[in-house]
């Protein structure tokens, strides 16, 4: 029995059982501000890296090897279309005659007349 009332004694240091101690009013106010500062601070730092960043303007003159290179381009592209234009006359000549040719007398034309169609595009 000895061995229990050894047990239950409060400890040697003087230490038993110790009140809570909370914060405060004004420390936890003062805490709750310096958080929601830090945490503003975060916010408006991403803000701010995803702004874009505004470039400078550089006035650079283009090298004069991309100015000639730009220009034969443009060349090129034109004589390409004057060739075209050229192909699509020819195939216009070639085609006109035949289709005069194949147009029907006016008198045919009277005897039957055209049906209306309608397409659906």
């Amino acid at each position: 029995m000895a061995e229990k009332n050894q047990a239950i004694r409060p400890r040697a240091n003087g230490k038993g059982k110790q009140v809570k101690r909370f914060l405060n009013n004004e420390a936890a106010l003062l805490l709750a501000a310096n958080i929601g500062d830090q945490v503003e601070a975060k916010a408006s730092h991403r803000i701010d890296m995803r702004k874009p960043q505004q470039v400078t303007p550089t006035t650079k003159k283009p090298s004069a090897s991309k100015t000639r290179l730009k220009e034969k381009k443009a060349a090129i592209i034109e004589e390409r279309a004057k060739q075209k234009r050229k192909r699509l006359e020819v195939k216009k000549s070639a085609i006109e005659p035949a289709a005069k040719a194949e147009s029907k007398p006016k008198s045919m034309a009277a005897a039957k007349p055209e049906k209306k169609r309608v397409s659906f595009a």
